[in-house]
């Protein structure tokens, strides 16, 4: 007999969830991949989509295939990235480069090295520093989470520190 929702208990979740993921992942990925052609991405997809699974499982019907409906959030997951995706490269490619701006007080040197690291660092940076937007404003704008948005600008200052010592 099928388990069916109200009767899954925490243990039986993880049971549901774990065998799901060890039948399921590699073709979820694949699934994605065939469609983005990015399979850093289409892994990153597929984790979301088991956790999307692991939230469901209470109300899903667990006698029917799951295949079909995993390749139905990763479709919809795929899709919402490559929308987040393009909105970023957007908001990258429309900011100038930041050696042409007129900060006072800051150096062109310093200028230089912000320019130097990937786009959305870059952006994530300057909103911080120049605008002094919060990271959650920028996370916000830029459809990542605010914990993303503080790591990338933690690591984007890091890599400053360093690319300044090695120019000293």
């Amino acid at each position: 007999m099928a388990a069916t929702p109200s009767s899954l208990r925490p243990k039986a979740s993880e049971d549901v969830l774990s065998a799901a993921y060890r039948e399921h992942f590699e073709a979820v990925s694949h699934f994605v991949n065939r469609h983005t052609d990015d399979l850093e991405l289409a892994r990153e997809v597929a984790h979301d989509v088991f956790v999307d699974l692991w939230r469901a499982l209470p109300q899903l019907d667990l006698s029917r295939p799951l295949l079909p409906w995993l390749h139905a959030v990763a479709r919809r997951r795929a899709l919402d990235e490559f929308r987040r995706r393009q909105s970023r490269a957007r908001l990258v490619a429309n900011l100038q480069p930041l050696a042409q701006c007129v900060e006072p007080g800051i150096s062109r040197g310093a200028l230089g090295l912000l320019d130097g690291l990937a786009g959305l660092d870059r952006l994530i940076v300057y909103r911080r520093v120049f605008l002094r937007d919060s990271f959650g404003e920028i996370a916000r704008d830029l459809g990542v989470s605010c914990g993303s948005c503080r790591m990338r600008y933690s690591r984007a200052v890091a890599a400053l520190r360093e690319a300044g010592d090695e120019r000293a």
